[in-house]
């Protein structure tokens, strides 16, 4: 089935699901790659007004001059009572989601400081619009802001405001009227009767859960608890929540975060006797939005989807929150088991940490891991297909069941027709999955090819780490209970710990690290290291306390690390934290990864091909590079990213390809060709469309998106330019960035920079990270770990003996018939810049940690290139 196809059946699909009011609007049939434009208007409709604020208008309003609160609510004494306070609260409800989406977007960008001017400037323009008496809508986003500004006791003092407010508008509505032979209505007679109901239902709903919410933002327990009982959330809410429309998805698991969330406060704050009582409680409910989310996920998300219900603030919380209670009660030694705990559909683990890593995993990178299977070795057309088709039957076949029996029934009892229970409903959806599996996992062995990895078990995963391995995953866990989930796997089994804290300082020290580096370009090279003085060592310092210092004993004898970020985490340079700790192993193999079950997978396919190598050639090479000149005839800048791409090239008896008079068809065939391949250019990050950076190569730049089109068979990529590693990233693991578009396409491991790197030392960096995977057999990750430490310690003899080895590459063309002109077409006067300016270069500058602490690899970095 072709997308075109699978979009035009997808609204049929969804009217034979029960339940499908709960499809998260953001993942929209609509377009199967959603921009982030279009993500924040999405989520714009979360405001508390239930403002409607459709990416439509919000691309159109760059488009106009801003206007201040003044220009519309002009504060005049004469004139005070006749503003309408509904336009004070349509500003209210639109500022709030405003700030929600700014302070959201700062984070991801890593920038902490602007996340908090955001809030206050937001709080600054609510503050004044409540001069025009706001009412209910203002009062709830003043609190929404406060509590994310972590002031909860200003928000406390507005609580009381708020109910009066809430109580004020219900005492407006109309009065009854009765007319002969008519029913006793407040709306126009030609409403039925339900509607009017439902009517009033949304309107009451709405003003509990408002209550709620700003309860928990106010960190008001005793008012959240009772409001959750007033409105029985522990279990009418399910039923109540169905007759909601869809694109309330993510406020519905807002509202099981608040339920679960009081039920853990009563936890933590009771005795012995009830404390496992109430936490149990709090991970049932936990465990009913991981459920939805995982149900939506696989019947209702298009594969393509970049993004999905997991990468959402909340849906990624209530993992989080699952994950907490366990590890709780794996430290408290909870006596229960996983599957002896009284939930529905059951627990499946062994002990509380595995249960607790489930969890964590299960919300972990699921786009990607999805883009990966699409492309595994181990997949089958076929059964792409029989996923689809063989659901759709099933699930109408239930669904025709389903309708028969419920009009049976309804033709029995006219009046009150039947409504499905929630368990029952989850419960048929549970089934249908796992017939699907089962459907598969018959076609699998009909056709004799083994299991796919991405359905292993757990304990499969965890026995397949190696002796030497060790791999940390975390959960940076934000909003109302904030804190570090960190998990350390190694073959002895998995160690656990959860702490709360504030997450704001962590940001706020990788944002000031990115800072500091890109400040240097604009300080000369003898005052860099005065200017910066002690402030990386220090912020490095922070960063391995808070992060990596509970885990040094069992680091010390490992020397393959794998790091499974969460959010911002991936753009921590971790190579300096591990030096920072003095570990007896001086350079550890280092590697980020999405998820645990993504490194299972290219481990698994790093087992297969290590078989298949064969042969002491360098294996095919695509290095790409701009031309030396300019059409206009002028010069191009970065002249060290030109010889080390002809470098590189040569060493892999290869030509560059000088991408400015390469046509973009001839690049990608050669990519599917190639098992290696290496770009040297200019790189920009695009903050607003991750999807749309670029390095500066071809007519039209290059992008992630477009990468992200292509099937490469290249096992290994390295983009050698500034910010190629950075990405937008999400709590969830999930990242937009070229890294993650190339591990989506088929690529294996990725190594680029986190930060602006300068010409020269991204051209050593790279000739001693090729020469440990070349000559000394290193694997990628080994090899960017000995280049790390080789840089450290860089020395004038080092730098002499890298020149020496470039002149000597370039002289031996050089004596070739032609060779001088060949070479003048990718470096001009080569022994100028090498000779005159790499030699000449300070050692000092390349010791320093912005010259090499960058260089990240993303991926599995532990199957040898060569």
């Amino acid at each position: 089935m072709t997308a075109g196809e699978l979009r035009n059946k997808h609204h049929l699909m969804l009217k034979c699901l029960p339940g499908t009011d709960l499809i998260p609007k953001s993942i929209s049939s609509e377009y199967l790659t959603p921009s982030l434009d279009e993500i924040k208007a999405k989520r714009s409709q979360l405001s508390r007004a239930g403002e409607e604020d459709d990416r439509d208008s919000v691309a159109a309003d760059g488009s106009f001059q801003c206007s201040t609160i003044d220009d519309i609510l002009v504060l005049d004494d004469d004139t005070r009572g006749q503003r309408p306070a509904g336009l004070a609260a349509l500003l209210s409800s639109k500022y709030v989601a405003e700030s929600r989406d700014a302070y959201s977007d700062a984070l991801r960008r890593g920038d902490t400081n602007g996340a908090v001017q955001a809030l206050e400037t937001k709080l600054r323009q609510l503050n004044k619009i409540s001069q025009h008496d706001a009412g209910v809508a203002g009062l709830a986003a003043r609190i929404e802001v406060l509590g994310n500004l972590e002031r909860p006791d200003e928000a406390r003092a507005l609580l009381d405001d708020l109910n009066d407010a809430i109580e004020r508008r219900t005492l407006k509505r109309p009065t009854p009227i009765v007319l002969p032979g008519r029913t006793l209505t407040t709306e126009p007679i030609s409403k039925p009767l339900r509607e009017r109901q439902d009517t009033l239902y949304e309107e009451d709903y709405k003003n509990a859960h408002l209550m709620l919410d700003a309860a928990t933002w106010s960190q008001d327990w005793e008012l959240a608890a009772k409001e959750a009982q007033r409105l029985q959330l522990d279990g009418a809410i399910f039923e109540d929540y169905s007759r909601r429309g869809p694109e309330q998805r993510f406020e519905r698991a807002r509202s099981l975060l608040n339920v679960g969330l009081q039920y853990e406060h009563r936890g933590y704050a009771a005795t012995d006797d009830i404390h496992f009582q109430h936490l149990g409680e709090a991970l049932t409910v936990y465990y009913r939005g991981c459920e939805e989310t995982e149900i939506h996920h696989t019947y209702l998300e298009f594969p393509e989807a970049r993004l999905t219900s997991h990468d959402h603030i909340d849906c990624s919380n209530l993992f989080f929150s699952a994950t907490r209670i366990c590890v709780h009660f794996h430290c408290r030694k909870y006596r229960t088991l996983p599957v002896d705990f009284p939930c529905i559909p059951p627990l499946a683990e062994l002990d509380w940490a595995r249960q607790a890593l489930y969890f964590l995993e299960r919300g972990k990178a699921r786009a990607l891991l999805r883009s990966i299977e699409r492309y595994s070795e181990a997949a089958a057309p076929e059964q792409k297909k029989i996923t689809f088709v063989e659901l759709a039957r099933e699930v109408r076949l239930a669904s025709a069941r389903e309708r028969k029996y419920s009009h049976k029934i309804s033709q029995s009892d006219p009046a009150n027709p039947p409504t499905l229970p929630e368990d029952v409903v989850m419960e048929r959806l549970r089934i249908r999955l796992a017939w699907r599996h089962t459907m598969l996992a018959a076609k699998s062995l009909a056709t004799g090819r083994v299991s796919r990895w991405w359905e292993a078990g757990l304990d499969e995963i965890l026995e397949a780490v190696p002796d030497d391995t060790a791999i940390l995953e975390f959960g940076l866990v934000q909003g109302k209970n904030p804190g570090i989930l960190t998990f350390l796997i190694t073959s002895s089994g998995a160690n656990t710990q959860w702490k709360a804290m504030r997450t704001t300082p962590i940001l706020e020290k990788i944002t000031k690290l990115k800072d500091l580096v890109e400040s240097i370009a604009a300080i000369p090279l003898e005052g860099r290291a005065g200017r910066l003085g002690t402030q990386i060592p220090e912020i490095t310092g922070y960063l391995a306390q808070e992060l990596l210092s509970p885990f040094v004993p069992e680091l010390r004898d490992k020397p393959k690390l794998f790091v499974v970020p969460s959010g911002a985490l991936a753009h921590v340079p971790w190579a300096l934290l591990l030096q920072y700790l003095g570990l007896p192993i001086s350079r550890p193999s280092l590697s980020l990864i999405p998820s645990l079950r993504i490194w299972y997978g290219l481990h698994q396919l790093s087992q297969r091909t290590a078989a298949a190598r064969q042969g002491v050639q360098p294996p095919p090479a695509t290095i790409i590079c701009n031309s030396p000149l300019h059409p206009d005839g002028s010069d191009r800048d970065i002249k060290f990213s030109r010889i080390e791409a002809l470098y590189i090239a040569r060493k892999h008896g290869t030509w560059p390809i000088q991408a400015d008079r390469t046509s973009r068809e001839t690049f990608e065939h050669r990519c599917q060709q190639s098992t290696i391949i290496h770009l040297s250019s200019h790189g920009y990050f695009n903050e607003e469309s991750p999807m749309q950076s670029n390095v500066d190569l071809f007519q039209e730049s290059l992008t992630p998106l477009d990468l992200s089109r292509l099937a490469i068979t290249a096992r290994f990529v390295v983009f050698s330019s500034c910010l190629s590693a950075y990405s937008r990233v999400f709590d969830s693991g999930t990242a937009l960035s070229f890294a993650h578009a190339l591990l989506g396409s088929g690529a294996c491991a990725f190594v680029g920079t986190l930060w602006d790197t300068g010409d020269i030392a991204s051209l050593i960096f790279m000739v001693l990270f090729y020469k440990a995977m070349m000559v000394d057999g290193r694997t990628p990750g080994g090899a960017l770990a000995d280049a790390q430490f080789c840089m450290k310690n860089f020395t004038e003899a080092d730098k002499n003996n890298v020149a020496d080895d470039l002149l000597s590459v370039f002289i031996h063309e050089a004596v070739k018939p032609g060779g001088i002109s060949t070479l003048h077409q990718y470096v001009i006067n080569y022994r100028y810049w090498i000779d005159s300016k790499l030699r000449m270069y300070p050692v000092s500058d390349l010791r320093a940690h912005w010259s090499w602490a960058g260089f990240v690899l993303i991926g599995y970095g532990e199957s040898a290139a060569y």
